[in-house]
């Protein structure tokens, strides 16, 4: 085994260990319950359908707009599968666009759906927590529904991204995949998907059905099989840790740090093996 795939390997059955000892202790000593019972520290957001649809409108215009914008900068050519340069260009485009349409949402009167008072610092911790948590229930839920799809027949490619990246050998394009996948998709995501959609729904339904719709949402725009139960299960822990703490920082880091471990099992041939 390369070292690598070694230092991965060693790093990750650590934390799945961890993560299923914390949640033997959570659920022995009732403390997954008192999380899930607790106060959500997400305050009321009063914004009409009217208002909010303007945030859909932003990001479908700017993904179309910058996305063109950056294929002319970069020169992408169009070709089957997409070249390197093409997905990259496509990541970027994708994080630029959904953090513009957020930002630009949030510049209006009624854009601005506010936080709870929890510090930056614990927001942080949180995520980087609900990492340690998620990534048991990830292993067992990827296993279970790879197996699935495998009995039933279905295509089981990988992303085109993931076949892209193990082959990148330039540190510099490694290095704007590190920024793309682990910095400007979990921004551009979680503003859009749980501090937009998630958290306009969970003032008009019950806060698991608005999960359930931004998770579904977040899991089909990745157009991939293979990942989507995964990414919906993802998509429904980055909207619990929001609306337990408060903060969307707790989000973001969760997101980034699965995103960077995804990134880590491509770059030492662990998810391609």
């Amino acid at each position: 085994m390369p070292v690598a795939q070694a230092l991965y390997w060693s790093a990750a059955i650590t934390l799945l260990i961890v993560g299923t000892i914390l949640w033997i202790r959570a659920l022995v000593g009732g403390g997954a319950q008192r999380w899930i019972d607790g106060s959500p520290r997400l305050p009321a957001w009063t914004i009409g359908w009217g208002d909010f649809l303007l945030l859909p409108f932003f990001t479908v215009v700017l993904l179309v707009f910058v996305t063109q914008g950056i294929s002319w900068l970069a020169r992408v050519e169009t070709t089957h599968p997409p070249s390197g340069t093409a997905l990259l260009a496509a990541g970027y485009a994708m994080g630029l666009a959904l953090t513009a349409a957020a930002l630009l949402f949030r510049l209006l009167p009624t854009g601005h759906p506010g936080e709870g008072r929890e510090s930056l610092l614990r927001s942080a911790g949180i995520g980087a927590l609900g990492l340690v948590y998620f990534m048991p229930v990830c292993a067992l839920l990827a296993f279970g529904w790879s197996a699935l799809i495998r009995a039933l027949g279905l295509p089981t490619d990988v992303q085109d991204a993931v076949r892209v990246i193990a082959a990148t050998e330039s540190p510099w394009m490694l290095a704007q995949w590190f920024f793309v996948v682990a910095v400007l998709a979990p921004v551009g995501e979680e503003l859009v998907f749980r501090a937009g959609f998630f958290r306009f729904l969970a003032n008009r339904m019950r806060p698991t059905l608005a999960a359930t719709v931004s998770a579904a949402l977040f899991a089909a725009m990745h157009w991939n099989l293979q990942a989507a139960l995964p990414l919906f299960a993802l998509g429904l822990a980055l909207a619990h840790v929001y609306h337990r703490s408060g903060r969307i920082l707790a989000a973001i880091v969760l997101h980034a740090a699965f995103n960077l471990n995804t990134l880590l099992s491509i770059i030492s041939g662990v998810a391609t093996a």
